[in-house]
């Protein structure tokens, strides 16, 4: 009988083991599966302001979807991310719109044939803000890069 004693104290002792070892596993899994989660999340809010300023840049032509899109991001960046990288989304949200706002008068402005000094003052505003969202990008990108590294948060 005090064999069965011994051995029942073992088997339980080796069960718990187990069970701390399958406990940790999981432990580790989840912490892996949360901090991708927040990587895909931050990423998707990148990939959604270099994908509008692209647009903007290459074909002049954002659809209603993209800045949808994009303003979803830019709501979520300022849970997701440090408020360094944040203030980044704010100031590309801030160019996006300000474009948009151009550029809807460059087209009204072609709508209705128009040619005159307010035109050249809009077109000549379009090419500052566009040379500035240029030179925008690389330093966002960088402070991106900074919460973007897998193996950093």
């Amino acid at each position: 009988m005090e064999d069965w004693l011994h051995i029942s104290k073992l088997s339980i002792t080796i069960i718990a083991v187990v069970g701390l070892y399958f406990a940790r596993q999981q432990y580790l899994v989840n912490k892996t599966k949360i901090r991708l989660d927040l990587y895909d999340r931050r990423f998707t809010i990148y990939h959604s302001v270099v994908t509008v300023f692209e647009s903007m840049l290459c074909d002049e032509k954002v659809t209603e979807k993209e800045f949808f899109s994009f303003e979803k991001s830019c709501n979520e960046a300022k849970f997701l991310l440090p408020e360094k990288v944040h203030n980044q989304v704010v100031k590309a949200h801030s160019l996006a719109f300000k474009w948009k706002r151009l550029n809807r008068q460059l087209v009204a402005f072609e709508k209705n044939n128009l040619s005159s000094k307010g035109v050249d003052e809009v077109k000549n505003e379009m090419i500052d803000l566009e040379e500035e969202i240029e030179s925008f990008i690389e330093p966002m990108t960088a402070s991106f890069a900074t919460v973007l590294k897998f193996e950093q948060f």
